[in-house]
């Protein structure tokens, strides 16, 4: 039977995420990191194909019933001298951390306890004492804010033997739009599963892992609450970052056009990338019936350097 290896943790914000990144270097850790900065959930575990759709079921149900939370990274810590590591500590609301996690290790993501569980984000796995020490110090002032809002799945992929982030899940209830005709569930990512690449015939990609880096921000619709690779009906990919805010793709499944879930995703793609401070927002214009949709709701063509381009104020 086909088993892949996965684990459920959070992953950091991309502004944490390069710091966190640069911590590990100063620390000795060598590059390329095989696994990106995280608190787990759900150790990793072997897992039937046949039962990705319970797993999805799970994240779904958990992420689902709470809200999202704060923690607080640091100060630096170690489990020596039972294993040489080098950590930051994590606290904050333990309690909504400690909820989540016991509500996702059910079905296939069961495991028994074989110690008390310890949040933490892992520095450096493996360390002589005199480093242990000495980051401990270094370290120990160290206090940093995570705000928790979606937990996110990895895949053990053999290679070149790293982790690579599968799914994203954000906690709370999804958005329903189109009650009484086609409802949706509405979802907001930051990375772009397969099956969003595929529907949007766009790349796919994990989280952005540094400040710098675009920030994908992506709106699903499903005919049931997922994780944006099940039941997908629709989805608006678009990308923050230096280079400015642009929306590269906005696909409605053939079956749900004519009720009007495109505007709805268009909508709520501009309300998030606005909710993020963000006061103009490009789109590409693929032809002219893309460009009649973006100028019924809201955007300003201009026609320059050879192309169209398609501009809103949020």
């Amino acid at each position: 039977m086909a088993r892949t290896r996965l684990f459920v943790a959070l992953l950091p914000a991309p502004a944490q995420w390069e710091w966190l990144d640069e911590l590990r270097r100063a620390l000795g850790v060598g590059e390329p990191f095989r696994i990106p900065p995280h608190i787990t959930l759900v150790p990793p575990t072997n897992v039937a194909e046949v039962d990705i759709e319970v797993v999805d079921q799970v994240l779904v149900a958990a992420a689902e019933s709470a809200e999202p939370f704060d923690l607080t990274l640091g100060p630096a810590a170690t489990f020596a001298p039972v294993t040489p590591t080098i950590q930051l500590s994590v606290d904050g609301d333990l309690v909504a951390l400690g909820r989540l996690r016991q509500r996702l290790m059910v079905g296939p993501l069961a495991r028994s306890e074989r110690r008390p569980f310890v949040p933490h984000v892992t520095l450096v796995p493996s360390a002589e004492q005199a480093r242990i020490d000495a980051a401990l110090t270094a370290l120990a002032g160290v206090a940093t804010a995570w705000p928790v809002g979606s937990v996110h799945v990895l895949e053990r992929h053999h290679d070149p033997g790293r982790w690579v982030t599968v799914a994203e899940v954000p906690l709370g209830a999804p958005r329903v739009v189109g009650r009484g005709t086609r409802p949706a569930h509405l979802r907001t990512l930051r990375m772009i599963p397969v099956a969003v690449g595929e529907l949007c015939h766009v790349a796919a990609r994990g989280p952005a892992g540094r400040a710098d880096d675009d920030v994908p921000i992506v709106v699903v619709a499903e005919g049931e609450p997922g994780d944006g690779t099940g039941s997908l009906v629709g989805a608006a990919v678009g990308v923050v970052g230096r280079g400015g805010t642009e929306l590269r793709s906005l696909v409605v499944a053939p079956a749900e056009r004519g009720f009007g879930l495109g505007a709805r995703l268009l909508a709520e793609w501009c309300s998030q990338v606005g909710g993020s401070g963000i006061t103009w927002a490009s789109a590409v214009v693929s032809d002219e019936q893309a460009a009649s949709f973006l100028v019924r709701h809201g955007f300003s063509l201009f026609d320059g350097a050879g192309k169209v381009s398609a501009v809103r104020r949020l």
